[in-house]
């Protein structure tokens, strides 16, 4: 039924809960699972003040070099899950806007369902569903499987 999955994560313990649903899907004939994580805008306007500040002679070399670092950092955690997950998968991190990212990806890879947490590590961590959540469930045809 849901033979490719898309589960994008932020890391935050609610995204972390949504891993056990994706470990069960496997019986439901679930083949393949696309581990997600996008890097915000807002993180690389935070790495771009740091280079501005540590190493402003060397500015682009910084920028990328902290780029590159973080996405190999989220990749190592994605390839944890997994192999956690018990399900063979695909790695994927990306940068931009979290929400229309995971929609696009979820086109690309044409997968199935979603399943992700109800909130990330965002300010607002208090409301029912967090906005990327929302956003997703709004502009999406397919399924969302929402964690709390």
């Amino acid at each position: 039924m849901f033979s490719v999955v898309l589960f994008p994560t932020d890391f935050s313990d609610v995204s972390l809960k949504a891993r056990n649903y994706v470990k069960k899907l496997k019986e439901a004939g679930t083949e393949k699972v696309i581990l997600l994580t996008v890097i915000d805008n807002y993180t690389l306007d935070d790495a771009l003040e740091i280079c501005e500040y540590k190493n402003p002679d060397n500015f682009e070399e910084c920028i990328k070099n902290l780029e590159e670092s973080t996405i190999e950092k989220y990749k190592e955690k994605l390839i944890r899950i997994g192999e956690d997950i018990g399900i063979p998968y695909e790695v994927v991190v990306k940068t931009g806007k979290p929400f229309k990212e995971i929609i696009e990806t979820a086109k690309e890879y044409d997968v199935k369902l979603i399943v992700m947490g109800s909130h990330g590590r965002g300010e607002i961590e208090e409301l029912l569903i967090g906005s990327v959540t929302e956003n997703v469930i709004r502009h999406t045809h397919l399924p969302v499987l929402v964690v709390r």
